[in-house]
């Protein structure tokens, strides 16, 4: 429960990140990334 709250807030934060400084490759980078994260961690 606690993973996953702090993964969709940290997804959240990228994305408004992204959206104001580098763009949509970034964002989908960093999703990827973090969607390889959960899959480590369950």
């Amino acid at each position: 429960m606690l993973i996953n709250l702090i993964f969709f807030r940290c997804r959240r934060f990228y994305y408004l990140l992204d959206s104001f400084f580098f763009g949509s490759f970034l964002n989908k980078y960093i999703n990827f990334q973090n969607y390889r994260l959960l899959a480590i961690i369950v």
